[in-house]
């Protein structure tokens, strides 16, 4: 039998001393945010390019009857969104995984625009979508992990089947239907399933944060309010098709800033984060006009969807009184019925 490997390459690789301990080399947790944010932000340009087209499409399509028909979807992409938070906190699941649905979801509209004047359609891909991510990224949150056994962890994810997904839409969409619409998915959008989220790039921004790592209240408020806001993006089209995910994250955690003052979160460590980021990707920069225009969505919707003083009063009643915040909510929409997705 012909030797497939030639002598050159075994040259190149030599063979193992087995009387020294093998030691693999370790990477340094700063080079290795580096690397994956390197490799997000090249698959974000390269294969999850941004949305913009669902809209460009609608307005192409149906005319002057585009600003109907967006003010219509907006509805009911906002009460999905909300019904999808909802089944992924009841299941306990990681909430990116909304994220990662409405990633499928926009995706497979922007390729099928008529599914825009359609309701049945509309729920069926969104249901279709959430149960796909849910299947392939659905990882128990932190909370649930830590209270149940690892029987119970596996009994819970196995609950998430299709026939649970048919009971919580009340009937909305049947096995059959939820079937077809995944194979059309997987095909459409060619099986391309692990779309970099705003979700994704928060984690790793955070971690360019300099010297807050022993300042716990800072880095729960800093998260807490950042990840509500890039939650909140998913719900309004403007935001989540016409921007990128690092630039929603960004913007996010810009103004999450913005609620902590100076003594606890300094003039310096935000100036280095800035620069930090900016190694990265030269776009990404506080005075970019698709920054400032997400941060001013932003913080109009924030304000439109929570009671910033009340918000402010009950969190600087559970946080020490020497750290200033304004805002942190952990979620963004109060609980919903299953059923509320036969409202829209």
């Amino acid at each position: 039998m012909t030797n497939l490997i030639s002598p050159i390459m075994c040259s190149d690789y030599p063979l193992i001393n087995d009387d020294k301990e093998y030691k693999p080399v370790e990477m340094n947790k700063n080079e290795l945010v580096r690397d994956q944010l390197c490799a997000m932000l090249s698959q974000e340009e390269s294969v999850y390019p941004c949305l913009s087209s669902v809209l460009l499409k609608a307005n192409t399509v149906y005319g002057s009857e585009a600003s109907k028909i967006s003010a219509l979807t907006e509805t009911w992409r906002r009460k999905i969104c909300e019904w999808s938070f909802d089944v992924v906190d009841h299941f306990g699941f990681e909430r990116e995984v909304v994220s990662i649905s409405f990633s499928y979801f926009d995706r497979f509209v922007a390729l099928h625009p008529s599914i825009l004047i359609s309701q049945k359609q509309y729920q069926l891909v969104a249901v279709t979508s959430l149960y796909l991510a849910t299947k392939l990224h659905g990882e128990l949150d932190k909370s649930t992990r830590e209270s149940l056994t690892e029987a119970s962890q596996r009994n819970v994810q196995g609950k998430l089947r299709l026939s649970t997904f048919v009971e919580i839409s009340r009937g909305l969409a049947s096995s059959r239907s939820i079937e077809e619409m995944e194979r059309a998915i997987l095909h459409d959008l060619s099986w391309r399933l692990n779309p970099p989220t705003s979700a994704s790039f928060l984690s790793r921004f955070h971690q360019l944060i300099p010297n807050i790592s022993s300042n716990e209240v800072v880095i729960t408020a800093l998260f807490e309010m950042s990840a509500y806001l890039t939650e909140l993006s998913i719900c309004f089209s403007a935001i989540s098709c016409n921007y990128s995910p690092s630039v929603i994250a960004y913007a996010s955690l810009l103004e999450a800033m913005e609620t902590i003052d100076i003594v606890n979160l300094p003039v310096k460590d935000r100036l280095h984060f800035v620069s930090q980021v900016a190694i990265f990707n030269r776009d990404l920069k506080p005075d970019a006009t698709g920054v400032i225009k997400v941060r001013e969505a932003l913080y109009e919707l924030s304000r439109e969807t929570v009671d910033v003083e009340e918000i402010t009063k009950t969190t600087l009643n559970q946080y020490p009184q020497e750290c200033h915040i304004v805002s942190s909510p952990s979620n963004v929409t109060s609980t919903l019925h299953f059923s509320s997705l036969q409202e829209v």
